[in-house]
């Protein structure tokens, strides 16, 4: 069996992908399998990480504006295109793909359209409760397209052909156990809260969390693990450091750049304050985490404020704009939230109930229904 995945642009594309390509590892003999994504992205690094071999294609973003500089910017992507759209049809050519499935990103779009020009069977994955542009552009192309939120069909131009599978997790958040989780960070019994907003970290919101910290660091009540960020850890040291917020008088407190073990922290989390990203909505719906979420106003089509809109309706998590939102209001809510036990634990049970574990499994099920033996 020879699949062929394609992805890209960020670990919310990627990530699900390899947990399909390792089923399907898994549950065939010897399958051959190839990843296709954009050239100079990080799929190129992650991919390999993984196990799997990749190639590219050079593709890039679209401008939504309408400014001169956005425009030569489209121009430039249009011509990108038809150089990628070739790229992808010598790689289908060449590889023989018995499916072809998609996880989103822009590279996704040439290899789909050429696989369902050539009959290749062809399955999209949409993570986010809003479709991305190229979601939209190909779910009318597509065999099926895949969603991670239920109740999602009337979005899309043909319904019939849109089937809820969840949306693959790191095997790592599935088996994550709390009480080893919390030896493994030796964290005490006191509240544990777990706050990220990317790898690149977040300004303004680090800006608030120093605040938050400092609160928490003086009240000692919670233990407060943060990761700023590469860009901005050491202003948020800084300035940790000029208030006297240090690790050592106030040990409850803990900054770093990172997580390296985000599924073992999950796991010891009583409280996970974050973006809205769809991989970060279902690692949190796998390991029952409840949240603070803070959509990011800076993404296409605002789809992360949808996304934490579809979990505060189906799950009870909490909603935060960032516009407006001072330390305050932060601190309060998650002292609110951290008193009322009996809701914590409610929204536990939500998140558990909606998680869908075995989504990579699903998907690959679908995927062997379309192969023509």
């Amino acid at each position: 069996m020879r699949v062929l995945f394609t992805c890209g642009g960020s670990g919310g594309h990627i990530y699900p992908a390899i947990a399909v390509a390792q089923v399907f590892r898994r549950r065939e003999s010897s399958p051959e399998i190839l990843f296709v994504g954009a050239e100079g992205a990080m799929e190129t690094r992650i991919v390999p990480e993984g196990g799997f071999a990749i190639r590219t294609v050079r593709v890039s973003n679209l401008a939504h504006s309408i400014s001169p500089k956005a425009i030569g910017k489209n121009i430039k992507s249009a011509a990108r295109l038809a150089g990628a759209l070739r790229k992808a049809g010598q790689i289908l050519d060449e590889f023989k793909p018995d499916i072809v499935i998609g996880t989103g990103g822009y590279a996704c779009f040439p290899v789909l359209y050429r696989a369902h020009g050539r009959g290749i069977p062809t399955l999209l994955h949409e993570s986010n409760a809003t479709p991305g542009l190229t979601t939209r552009l190909l779910a009318k192309r597509v065999d099926r397209v895949m969603t991670g939120f239920s109740g999602l069909e009337n979005q899309y131009p043909k319904p019939g052909k849109v089937v809820c599978t969840g949306t693959p997790v790191r095997e790592e958040f599935l088996f994550a156990d709390r009480a080893s989780a919390r030896r493994e960070f030796n964290l005490d019994a006191r509240p544990v809260v777990v706050s990220a907003f990317g790898s690149l970290g977040a300004r303004d919101m680090n800006i608030i969390m120093a605040d938050v910290l400092e609160n928490a660091a003086r009240r000692g009540a919670a233990q407060m693990l943060h990761a700023a960020g590469s860009r901005y850890i050491a202003a948020l040291n800084a300035s940790l450091t000029e208030r006297g917020v240090t690790r050592e008088r106030y040990p409850n407190i803990r900054v770093c750049e990172y997580f390296d073990n985000m599924p073992s922290l999950m796991a010891a989390a009583d409280l996970f304050i974050g973006r809205a990203g769809a991989s970060t909505l279902n690692e949190l719906m796998v390991t029952g985490t409840p949240a603070v979420l803070i959509p990011s106003p800076n993404v296409t089509n605002d789809h992360q404020t949808s996304n934490a809109n579809k979990m505060k309706e189906q799950c009870g998590v909490e909603v935060l704009a960032e516009k407006g939102l001072t330390a305050d209001i932060l601190t309060r809510t998650v002292e609110n939230l951290l008193a009322g036990k009996e809701k914590l634990s409610a929204v536990s049970r939500a998140l558990t109930s909606a998680a869908v574990p075995d989504a990579a499994q699903r998907i690959y099920e679908l995927a062997k229904s379309l192969i023509t033996p």
